[in-house]
C-alpha cells in the first residue's frame, strides 16, 4: 500500500512486542504497524488497529477472570449453537457472538456466567433453550460427525464438524473454513534485507497476508519469522531455497532442478539455481536455518508421498512457479527481473487471481496483490501460495523423496505448453535411468 503522508513510498507492514498494563497485570502484546520506506513514518492501517485492539481485548479479559474469544467459541460450538442462535438464548443482539468470539468487545459478567452455567449444567441451558423456542437437540457426544449451521453477521455457510480432526471444513473447500499458511523468501546478505516471511490467512469471507523482512542475521531470522508465526497454527509453510530430508546440506545437482532446467522450460523460463553451486550452497544453508526456525512453530503433519520432514516444510521456486502459468513469458537477463516481470503477467492475466479463489473459493482479497512492489515480498507471497496449493492438497511437485521435491501449481493453471514441456522432461529423464518423478495431487 502507497503511503498516504509521503504518497512515494510503499508502507512495509511490522510487528513488535509492546509492554501494557491493565490494573496491575502486565503483560507483551503484538503491535501491529507499516512503516514508510520512504519517508520513515510509523502508522496503522484499519486492520492493525483491529487486530491491535483484540489482542488488549483478550488480555483485559483474562485478567478480569471472563472467557476469551476462543473460549466463548468453543462453549457455543459445543452447545450445539449457531451464533444467531446462541443470542436468542443468551441476549446480547443478532450479532453479539461475533463480537464476543473476535475479541471485538467484552461481554458482560452476567452473559460471563450464563455461559459458564449452561457449558457445567445441561438443564440449566436446556431451561433457556425452552425459554427462546429454539427447537434445538444438544448434539451426541459419541457421534463422529454432525452437520450444524454457522452464522455471522457477514455469511452462512453449512460445515461438516468432524470429531476425529478437530477442524471445520467448509463444503466447498479443502482446507479449514479459517487458516493460515507461510511463505520465506531467503538471501544471504547481512547488509540488506533481502529476505523475507509471508503469512498468507483467510476467514470464511476474507484472505489477508502480512510480512516481515530480514537480514541473514541469526537473530534477525528468528525474530522476524517467529515474529509471525509464532501466535498461531499453519497448515504448511514453503521456502524459497534447496531442502531434503534433514535440512542438511546437498552439495548436488538435484532431480527436481534437471527435471525444470531442460528443454522449452530452460528456453522459456529460465533454471533454479542448482545446489551443488557457490550461490546455490548459500541459498541451501539459508533455507536450511529458515527451515529449523520453522521447527519451534506449530505447522500441521506432513501429508503424501513427498514429504521431507514431519511438518509440512516444503520447497518452493517463485519464478519457475510464476512463470508455468504464462502462456508467452518473456525471460529477462536476471533472475530478479524475471520474476517481478512474471509477478505482473500473472497479476495482469489474473492467473494468482484464479488460483487464489479455487484454492480459497468464497472468498475476497482484502486488497490487489498488485500493490505488492518488494521483491522479497512478492517472492515470500509466491511462497506462500505454494504453501497454500498443498494444504488444499491441489499442486504439481517434481523431485525425488532422497533430494527433495519443488512444488508447482496445479495443472489446471498450467499453460498447455508447460505442462507439455515438463512431461517431456519427466520422461527424458525416466529413459535415463534417473529417479525424479512428477506428482500431481488432486482433492480427494
Amino acid at each position: 500500500m502507497r503511503c498516504p503522508i509521503c504518497e512515494e513510498g510503499y508502507l512495509d507492514s511490522r510487528i513488535d512486542l509492546d509492554r501494557v498494563e491493565y490494573q496491575g497485570h502486565h503483560a507483551e502484546l503484538e503491535l501491529h504497524y507499516s512503516i514508510c520506506d520512504t519517508c520513515g513514518s510509523e502508522q496503522a492501517n484499519m486492520d492493525q488497529l483491529r487486530v491491535n485492539k483484540r489482542s488488549m481485548v483478550e488480555f483485559r479479559k483474562k485478567v478480569d477472570g471472563l472467557l476469551t474469544g476462543s473460549q466463548v467459541r468453543s462453549i457455543r460450538k459445543n452447545l450445539g449453537l449457531s451464533q444467531a442462535e446462541a443470542a436468542r438464548v443468551f441476549g446480547g443482539g443478532p450479532v453479539a457472538f461475533s463480537k464476543y468470539e473476535n475479541d471485538d468487545v467484552t461481554q458482560s459478567e452476567a452473559m460471563d456466567k450464563l455461559l459458564r452455567l449452561s457449558s457445567e449444567i445441561p438443564s440449566a441451558f436446556e431451561f433457556l433453550r425452552q425459554q427462546s423456542s429454539i427447537e434445538f437437540h444438544a448434539p451426541e457426544l459419541h457421534e463422529t460427525t454432525t452437520r450444524v449451521a454457522e452464522a455471522d453477521e457477514h455469511a452462512r455457510k453449512d460445515y461438516v464438524v468432524c470429531k476425529d480432526s478437530a477442524k471445520q471444513l467448509s463444503k466447498s473447500d479443502c482446507v479449514p473454513g479459517t487458516g493460515s499458511v507461510l511463505g520465506i523468501d531467503v538471501g544471504w546478505s547481512k547488509d540488506k534485507r533481502t529476505s523475507a516471511v509471508c503469512r498468507l490467512y483467510w476467514d470464511s469471507n476474507t484472505i489477508f497476508w502480512e510480512f516481515s523482512r530480514f537480514r541473514a542475521i541469526e537473530q534477525e531470522r528468528c525474530e522476524s519469522i517467529l515474529g509471525i508465526a509464532k501466535r498461531t497454527n499453519h497448515l504448511s509453510a514453503a521456502i524459497d531455497g534447496p531442502l531434503r530430508r534433514g535440512f542438511d546440506e546437498i552439495g548436488k545437482y538435484r532431480s527436481c532442478e534437471r527435471l525444470l532446467s531442460r528443454g522449452t522450460l530452460r528456453k522459456r523460463i529460465g533454471k533454479p539455481g542448482q545446489a551443488s553451486s557457490g550461490n546455490g550452497a548459500k541459498l541451501n544453508r539459508q533455507a536450511n536455518l529458515s527451515a529449523k526456525v520453522l521447527k519451534e512453530c506449530k505447522i500441521s503433519p506432513s501429508q503424501g508421498n513427498f514429504r521431507i520432514d514431519s511438518m509440512a516444510i516444503h520447497e518452493a521456486f517463485p519464478t519457475t512457479f510464476l512463470g508455468v502459468m504464462i502462456d508467452n513469458p518473456i525471460p529477462k537477463s536476471s533472475s530478479k527481473e524475471r520474476s517481478d516481470q512474471y509477478f505482473e503477467q500473472n497479476i495482469e492475466s489474473s492467473q494468482i487471481d484464479r488460483l487464489l479463489k479455487n484454492l480459497l473459493p468464497e472468498r475476497t482479497p482484502i486488497e490487489s496483490p498488485a500493490i505488492i512492489r518488494n521483491h522479497d515480498d512478492r517472492a515470500a507471497f509466491v511462497c506462500a501460495i505454494t504453501a497454500l496449493c498443498v494444504a488444499a492438497q491441489q499442486f504439481t511437485a517434481v523431485g525425488d523423496n532422497h533430494d527433495g521435491w519443488i512444488v508447482l501449481p496445479p495443472k489446471r493453471q498450467f499453460s498447455e505448453w508447460a505442462w507439455d514441456a515438463l512431461c517431456e522432461n519427466v520422461v527424458r529423464d525416466e529413459h535415463e535411468g534417473n529417479e525424479g518423478r512428477l506428482i500431481e495431487q488432486v482433492p480427494r
